[in-house]
């Protein structure tokens, strides 16, 4: 037998691809992430948001679970608020949330997911015709959140559209103060 055909029987019938750099790569670890689309754990969630339309700010903080491609948690909110007319700050209410999301996009370096939100709202002032305390709903949502990881444990977060509606008096006369903010947040995995 020839040398040459030794050395091809020698060799190994498949030899291991070369592995793919440039463009190509970094649009296939974008759609194609084991690591990214089967994770399961709790993480650390703050957030701070603000709107103009009706003057407020909301400042979270809470706990969640990321479990594949769906994401839940309970967060608690301080939502003061503000008029620009009178200039002046009000505590506003107190807000405490379920939310659900489902991640419809996730790469390497971004997700994009949407979220609902629903809880209890309380009134933390007393207003012309509303108890200080009186307790009603909370509703709210983001239609696209996109989430930044900088490592694997820490992630910065950002909501270009986050409705919220507190109404801590839902019925009879109903009180409610709508509001589309803006919000910024990070995530850190436990």
């Amino acid at each position: 037998m020839p040398a040459s055909a030794e050395a091809a029987a020698a060799a190994p019938e498949s030899a291991p691809a070369p592995a793919q750099t440039g463009p190509e790569a970094t649009a296939l670890a974008d759609v194609d992430s084991s690591d990214v689309w089967h994770t399961n754990h709790w993480h650390f969630d703050a957030r701070l948001g603000g709107a103009i339309d009706d003057a407020a700010l909301g400042g979270s903080i809470g706990i969640g679970r990321t479990q594949n491609r769906w994401n839940y948690g309970f967060l608690a909110e301080w939502n003061p608020w503000f008029s620009f007319d009178r200039v002046s700050v009000r505590p506003g209410v107190f807000n405490a949330y379920l939310t659900l999301a489902y991640r419809w996009f996730q790469g390497t370096r971004l997700t994009i997911a949407t979220r609902i939100e629903a809880g209890t709202s309380t009134m933390l002032f007393e207003l012309l015709g509303l108890d200080k305390y009186i307790t009603g709903l909370y509703l709210g949502g983001a239609l696209a959140t996109i989430r930044f990881p900088l490592s694997h444990d820490v992630a910065l977060t950002f909501d270009p559209v986050h409705f919220a509606l507190p109404a801590p008096r839902p019925f009879g006369l109903p009180f409610y103060y709508k509001q589309y903010r803006v919000s910024f947040g990070i995530e850190v995995r436990l």
